[in-house]
């Protein structure tokens, strides 16, 4: 029985000179590193988001396809198919974008302002700010996306990103 060739690894990393894509040795995109404020990768490895401060870009890592849209966006996650998008520290809400095409699909309201937050493939994980001070005191809520079921599974200091998702993009390949 022959083996199953192996496609070529698809991966992502930063550094001074923009954010790279890649498929093995050969890029898919680059964007300028000076824009990018966070980023991240669909559950099925399907696609790579990335958000400026000026729009989205969904990267379709197969195809090498790229769609942008105009965003404001700080903190992105992304969940059950959909981009969570905030626009900045501390909101109470997330504009929701289709993951292929980044059109606006709707709004996803907090109950308290958002440190952050992670997409955990079908999941949203938030961390909303309960106190402030030399670093946020938060709940970890963790909400269903297609019914709005939130829960509370605990609390957190200041969360470092990529806590519920593969492998960072910063720092080089």
């Amino acid at each position: 029985e022959q083996p199953t060739p192996q496609a070529d690894p698809v991966y992502a990393y930063s550094t001074a000179a923009g954010l790279r894509v890649m498929r093995g040795a050969d890029p898919i995109v680059q964007l300028p590193a000076d824009q990018i404020g966070d980023a991240e990768w669909a559950a099925d490895g399907s696609r790579f988001v990335a958000a400026t401060s000026k729009e989205l870009v969904s990267i379709d890592v197969r195809a090498g396809t790229v769609t942008k849209a105009p965003c404001t966006c700080s903190d992105i996650a992304i969940a059950a198919g959909k981009i969570f998008a905030t626009k900045e520290y501390g909101s109470k809400e997330a504009t929701v974008y289709d993951l292929a095409t980044l059109k606006m699909v709707g709004t996803n309201r907090f109950d308290l302002a958002v440190q952050r937050m992670d997409g955990a493939s079908d999941r949203l994980v938030t961390f909303q700010i309960t106190a402030e001070g030399a670093r946020a005191w938060t709940d970890v809520v963790v909400i269903d996306p297609e019914t709005g079921a939130r829960n509370k599974v605990g609390d957190a200091i200041s969360p470092i990103d990529a806590a519920y998702t593969p492998r960072g993009w910063r720092g080089g390949p």
